[in-house]
């Protein structure tokens, strides 16, 4: 078992270290593309120290095919070379800091001239306090005094140092909430090793629970949960003083605990011992009583379970009966309106500010049923209706009836929203669409196509139920016959619209002015046709599905929530 674990581990180990070079190489073979193709010495400096260290990580891996370390320094050489020739102080201060990493991690490298580049790196900030990019070099130079301290007895307070000074340096940036996720990370990570290193030097231990503290609450602002991790040190102090903390509660509750049952232990004996030869001289006779009310129970119990089962059976019955009258209640009114008729016996007439109508009819529809067979005609009707049951459904209309080939639906009721104009064209379009496909089916088989007119209005209208036996819930108001009028003016299997109803979808839908139509008690009013969606605010070419940025629109007008 012992040996299997230990091939387990180096075959994952080998494939670790493979996976890992291999990304080296291709970052390698990056770098040098963009190194040879680039014209700008700046860049070529900063590719040429990034080559270099690339290089440095490879030796000894795998992937190393010649000794890399000697062609390191030499691009180091190269890209120190262009930043000195170019005397710009930010590239200076990148190149030595990449120096400092060569020197770091070489084959066998001089940590001595490590730390020689990481200071020159500074130097060249000068007095500015509060760079990211000075914050990037103390970084490194705090990880490698606490990594190497074993190089140099004063390497954990120089470790120390570095680390209080970058983190005031990132404390600025944090507090302006000016740091990157990535900063966030190192940020947190300092304060870790900040506390480690207080640990180390003997400070308070409060002084340590303050910077894993720090630690933590750096890394729970992180918004990338890949990134974010935990501060395994700051739960794990926290964890340890309250197991402290509830160790010392359990003994004191445990003491007290069993003292107590020691107690009621004591006082249970000299009960029971007293009432031990009470028991026994009346035990016979409770027996002999007991068996008689045993019997009494099972013939009741057995009387009761029939009666039960008779109970469960009605209730089944009444159960299914009050289902299927739900269902029917449900398939004829909405269910708001059914809920307050089971309820109340009665349901109130409601008055609705904005609601959308939409009246559809076929075209020539009794000349078609003068030469079809009835029974095709209803299987044709019932096929359609059927399609427009499931496209109003899904955006959120109510069906109010069917009046021979007319449908009649509208948005907005019984429940009130903004979005009953959007809803009202958008199911159009989809009724639409379906009928050109139900049309295209008829023709092909050398039937009479079928041809449809929809007409939409928006405005305020009445609804509710009417009768008192055979419930119906209808619509009233001019809002209705506008509809209608725009349904019955309209273009065959095109969709017309309202004034009204053309000012709430225009942003949304290309439209089409077609003129004006004589409404009856109105004289002329405007009538538009929808075309699509606007293409750019469309999922399809054909401009029927909306896309994210058509939801991103009614969320920016307030017609939905985002």
């Amino acid at each position: 078992m012992r040996v299997f674990f230990k091939n387990t581990f180096f075959v994952f180990f080998f494939f670790g270290i493979t996976y890992t070079s291999f990304a080296q190489k291709v970052h390698l073979d990056s770098v040098r593309q963009a190194l040879f193709s680039t014209r700008n010495d700046t860049v070529r400096a900063v590719l040429s120290m990034d080559y270099a260290l690339t290089l440095v990580k490879l030796d000894g891996t795998t992937a190393q095919v010649v000794d890399y370390t000697n062609a390191a320094f030499y691009y180091a050489k190269i890209g120190v070379s262009i930043a000195r020739r170019l005397k710009h102080p930010a590239t200076l201060a990148t190149v030595y800091t990449f120096m400092g990493k060569i020197h770091e991690n070489a084959k066998g490298g001089d940590y001595a001239k490590a730390v020689e580049n990481y200071d020159k790196a500074l130097e060249y900030y000068g007095e500015k306090q509060d760079s990211l990019q000075q914050a990037d070099i103390l970084l490194h130079l705090a990880n490698f005094y606490y990594k190497f301290h074993y190089l140099n007895s004063n390497y954990y307070d120089k470790a120390f140092e570095t680390a209080e000074k970058v983190t005031k340096i990132l404390e600025v940036f944090y507090k302006k909430g000016k740091l990157s996720d990535q900063w966030l990370v190192r940020y947190s990570d300092m304060h870790e090793v900040l506390g480690d290193l207080k640990a180390r030097l003997g400070k308070d231990d409060q002084k340590i629970l303050n910077s894993y503290e720090k630690s933590h609450t750096i890394r729970s602002s992180i918004a990338d949960d890949k990134l974010k991790g935990k501060s395994l040190k700051y739960d794990y102090m926290l964890k340890f003083r309250d197991s402290q903390k509830r160790a010392a509660d359990q003994r004191l509750w445990a003491a007290v605990i069993g003292l107590g049952l020691i107690f009621i232990f004591v006082l249970v004996m000299l009960r029971g011992f007293v009432l031990l030869r009470k028991q026994r001289n009346s035990l016979q006779e409770k027996n002999i009583k007991i068996e008689q009310m045993n019997k009494e129970i099972k013939h009741r119990n057995e009387e009761v379970m029939a009666q039960s089962e008779q109970i469960q059976k009605a209730n089944e019955v009444i159960n299914a009966e009050k289902e299927k009258s739900d269902k029917l209640l449900l398939n004829i009114l909405p269910s708001d309106i059914a809920e307050e008729l089971k309820t109340n016996g009665k349901s109130q007439v409601r008055n609705y500010d904005m609601a959308s109508v939409l009246f559809t009819d076929f075209k020539g529809f009794t000349k078609i049923a003068s030469v079809t067979d009835p029974a095709d005609i209803v299987k044709d009707l019932d096929t359609c209706f059927a399609a427009f049951d499931r496209i109003i459904e899904q955006f959120g209309l109510e069906k109010i009836k069917t009046i021979g080939d007319a449908y009649m639906c509208v948005g907005g009721i019984p429940i009130d929203n903004k979005t009953n104009a959007i809803d009202s064209v958008l199911a159009a379009l989809e009724i639409r669409r379906f009928m050109a496909e139900f049309r295209a089916e008829k023709i092909m088989r050398g039937e009479q196509a079928w041809e449809l007119r929809l007409g939409i209005n928006t405005g305020p209208l009445i609804a509710g139920v009417i009768g008192t036996k055979k419930f119906a819930y209808d619509v009233w108001g001019d809002t209705v016959n506008t509809a209608s009028r725009m349904e019955s003016n309209g273009v065959v299997n095109e969709i017309s619209i309202s004034q009204e109803t053309f000012e709430l979808v225009s942003d949304f839908f290309v439209c089409e002015y077609h003129g004006k139509i004589q409404a009856k008690g109105k004289g002329e009013i405007d009538m538009y046709l929808v075309k699509s969606i606007l293409p750019e605010l469309s999922e399809d070419y054909e401009g029927v599905k909306p896309g994210q940025l058509f939801k991103d629109k009614m969320s920016e007008q307030g017609l939905i929530d985002v």
